[in-house]
């Protein structure tokens, strides 16, 4: 790791584990997650039992309307009460309603209640290898990104033969981006094809005069996607802070918001309290048209440990690869990896920063283009590629174009990785 590199990652981390991030931290034997403090989410249908629950612990709850996500996010409330971190106060609510039993005397199923947990956008979780955004030229293109990508078998197909012909180039689909929002100006021809609004902070987390870690992340991922799918329509939502981070139940209501789009890319990811599907996103990917295909990047702390949402079987996980074919280092791998492809020496679309010029700022510079590394920027290659066969009118469904990918059997099977794919 370069100094640079160093340096970026440092100041990441003590900006998360700072005052102003409202970031904590939970280790245990599994390895742990983030959270927001003093909040909880909560099945709508248990709200009563938790706040019984938590009565008998001296502590009330504040909440917000379940709307149609039918999850209610919580503040506690602890009063004059000592003030308790969120997996102590799970850790006491599930004790005192381990044995208890309903009216009948028959017994209360668990409480479906959790942590609102912090997702990060990948590439970097928790101290991992991938690193930050380098910068590059357009002339790179050609270089690690393009032939010296893995292939994953190497014969024409029908698939690409369309694509060579201009049938397969994404028009009339419409893809999701979720991720830290899209920086409008350097890239007018992609602007025309993307919705977004707002302009992504690129110097916040923290505001110290250099570009923070992930600013430029949904900017980059959306590239990915449009080179795959040139005509595809791509709806940017910010719902990731330029260090990369943005909450569970935040996410959810974001995929609740875009449930019929073609496609949802979600280069996001993190690790869960029991390792249990977190029940913000799980209420979300239940009310997803059945025809969307979901994408997720697997992570990058090079573990089997199941990151969600990659690990729900609703979503097609993606795993990387190297240039030999074999697994990135950093990609992490399992059961729950449908497929893999390419994830190292990226090229794609960025922010410039600073943009206009300064002379005060730290490096490193950018001019609207970046090299990097991840998982992240696997997923939206094959959330672009999904978006292309749709395109070719060969699939009734988006979800039926990934299904293609994720069981070709004529493609190489990599343990702990699924499928590879030559994207």
């Amino acid at each position: 790791m370069s100094e640079g590199e160093r340096s970026a990652l440092e100041r990441r981390t003590a900006w998360l584990n700072g005052p102003d991030s409202g970031i904590e931290g939970h280790d245990d034997e599994r390895g742990g997650y983030y959270y927001v403090e003093n909040e909880l989410v909560v099945v709508a249908e248990d709200l009563q039992r938790v706040q019984e629950a938590l009565k008998g612990l001296g502590i009330t709850l504040e909440h917000d309307d379940a709307g149609k996500l039918g999850v209610v996010r919580t503040r506690l409330d602890f009063g004059q009460n000592q003030r308790l971190a969120v997996p102590d106060v799970l850790a006491r609510v599930r004790a005192a309603e381990k044995d208890r039993n309903d009216a009948a005397g028959r017994k209360q199923p668990p409480l479906r209640v959790g942590p609102n947990h912090y997702l990060s956008g990948e590439p970097e979780y928790e101290g991992g290898p991938s690193g930050p955004a380098k910068p590059t030229q357009p002339e790179y293109e050609g270089g690690p990104s393009g032939p010296a990508q893995p292939t994953g078998g190497g014969a024409i197909n029908l698939e690409s033969i369309l694509h060579r012909l201009g049938l397969g180039n994404g028009k009339g689909v419409r893809v999701t981006v979720i991720d830290t929002g899209y920086t409008r100006g350097p890239h007018t021809e992609m602007d025309q094809h993307v919705t977004s609004t707002g302009t992504p902070a690129l110097d916040a987390q923290p505001k110290d005069g250099q570009i923070d870690y992930e600013a430029g992340h949904g900017t980059f991922v959306t590239w990915l996607v449009h080179r795959a799918a040139p005509l595809a329509h791509v709806d940017v939502v910010e719902a990731l802070g330029p260090a990369g981070y943005g909450t569970e139940h935040d996410i959810a209501q974001a995929i609740l918001d875009h449930a019929d789009s073609d496609v949802i890319n979600l280069s996001l990811g993190g690790y869960t309290d029991g390792d249990h599907a977190p029940w913000s996103l799980d209420a979300a990917l239940q009310k997803v048209s059945p025809k969307t295909a979901i994408v997720a990047a697997a992570g990058n702390n090079g573990a089997s440990r199941p990151m969600w949402p990659a690990a729900f079987k609703r979503v097609v996980a993606v795993g990387a690869v190297g240039h030999d074919g074999r697994r990135a280092e950093f990609s992490n791998f399992g059961w729950w990896v449908d497929v893999c492809t390419g994830g190292v020496d990226i090229f794609g679309a960025f922010p410039r920063y600073p943009d206009p010029p300064d002379p005060q700022a730290v490096p490193p510079f950018f001019d609207g283009w970046a090299i990097w590394n991840g998982t992240s920027f696997a997923a939206p290659k094959v959330a672009g590629e999904i978006a292309a066969r749709l395109s070719t009118r060969r699939y009734r469904t988006a979800r039926s174009a990934a299904s293609s990918l994720v069981n070709d059997a004529g493609r190489p099977h990599l343990p702990g990785l699924g499928t590879l794919l030559d994207l």
